[in-house]
């Protein structure tokens, strides 16, 4: 059987057609500040799978539209998730909801996913609508930050995201005991089929879930360079080594055409 793939269409020359096989586990940096054009080249040798860039943990000098497209043009050839996390999701964006939508339709052309949270998906309906217009893909997220909820709570939520019309559903929660990843556990291996799930747990107790989660379906898993930006983040060269050990398979089908 062909591993899946979902294809991402520009309509313009910044942001090159994805392929991407999801039954391969994907490692992710998140940066929240500026990288160097060394680094990056130093990375696309190391074979990064895909980058994060978290503009709302920016310097808010970035926030401005020039410094912006500078940054993410330093990206190019590697598969880029745009974010600009609400501070009612735990993210640092504190300017008008306007700012952020003139934000996201800047970086849409260098982007290959957006990901917008599930509570912000009506006063961003239009940077969803011209994310997928331009053939970008939604990631819709969702972030606990004190617990983890009941495993009907974890449904509704993911029930919302796929008729809003998530690509991919992003899961967060914050483990406050073992149990607690266990039931992510449960949660994640009973959705196969239909968007796929990014699902891991925050906190000390959450590093396991990180970790394993790929290998029960969760299609992303998260690191940094710089500073953390999620409570239980490993860094990306001790992530990794891991993730090489873990899933050997990565290396066949990590590079873009």
């Amino acid at each position: 059987m062909k591993p899946s793939k979902m294809r991402i269409h520009p309509i313009q020359e910044t942001a090159s057609p994805l392929p991407l096989h999801w039954n391969v586990p994907r490692l992710v940096i998140s940066f929240s500040q500026p990288v160097s054009k060394g680094q990056i080249a130093l990375l696309r040798a190391s074979l990064l799978d895909m980058a994060e860039l978290r503009w709302d943990r920016y310097p808010t000098t970035f926030w401005n539209l020039e410094a912006a497209i500078k940054e993410a043009k330093k990206f190019t050839g590697i598969p880029l998730i745009v974010t600009l996390r609400s501070a009612k999701e735990g993210g640092q964006w504190n300017a008008s909801e306007t700012e952020r939508r003139r934000l996201f339709y800047a970086l849409l052309p260098y982007a290959h996913f957006v990901d917008i949270e599930l509570a912000s998906v009506t006063k961003l309906a239009g940077v969803i609508d011209r994310a997928k217009a331009q053939g970008r893909a939604i990631i819709l997220s969702c972030h606990a930050w004190d617990c983890t909820p009941p495993l009907g709570v974890l449904e509704r939520l993911r029930d919302r995201a796929e008729q809003k019309g998530a690509d991919l559903i992003k899961i967060v929660t914050m483990a406050q005991t073992r149990k607690d990843v266990q039931q992510l556990a449960r949660f994640t291996l009973s959705h196969t089929t239909g968007p796929r799930l990014i699902t891991f747990a925050m906190g000390p107790l959450g590093l396991s879930s990180r970790l394993l989660f790929p290998a029960l379906g969760s299609v992303l898993s998260y690191s940094y360079l710089g500073a953390p930006t999620a409570p239980g983040q490993l860094a990306y060269p001790e992530m990794a080594r891991v993730f090489a050990r873990l899933y050997p398979e990565r290396r066949e089908a990590r590079r873009l055409p």
